[in-house]
């Protein structure tokens, strides 16, 4: 549909409601590519994991709040690939009029120009959490190492 991209940022809407009749549900869906994110440190398991998800999706939430206050968002297909972050962006309400179109088109425009000049916040976002799972990968390894550990010195003094 319409694309708006900076050096940065690039931001697709791919769908958007055309007010012509009310509508439940899916009002916009936007993908939103951020081709200078550095995820090379992170693994793949890492970035899809649910604490990067939700991290991300609580983070564009804020951005939907302070445009589009009545809507829900849902972020699906985060994906991540070596020097890249693409998010996928539903858009949903429980029912929209059509009186209302032009105000939720411009909402959605001016949440294009958000999430462009928010690259380096949204990139922050996702290197705090996935910091954070891969530490907590770590931890969870460590455990079941001293599990291990424990389970052969009982099983050898027998």
């Amino acid at each position: 549909m319409e694309s708006y991209t900076d050096k940065t940022a690039e931001v697709e809407i791919v769908h958007l409601w055309d007010g012509r009749s009310e509508a439940t549900g899916e009002v916009a869906r936007l993908r939103v590519s951020y081709p200078e994110f550095e995820s090379l440190e992170y693994s793949e398991e890492i970035l899809s994991s649910w604490r990067v998800q939700l991290a991300v999706r609580e983070h564009l939430q804020e951005f939907v709040n302070r445009r589009l206050g009545e809507f829900s968002i849902s972020a699906q297909d985060v994906e991540v690939r070596p020097g890249s972050l693409t998010i996928g962006v539903i858009l949903a309400a429980a029912v929209v009029f059509v009186k209302d179109y032009p105000k939720i088109r411009e909402g959605v425009l001016q949440l294009v120009k958000d999430l462009r000049a928010a690259a380096e916040r949204i990139s922050a976002t996702v290197r705090g959490a996935a910091s954070e799972e891969k530490a907590e990968q770590e931890r969870e390894r460590e455990r079941e190492g001293k599990k291990k550990t424990q389970v052969q010195r009982s099983s050898g003094s027998g």
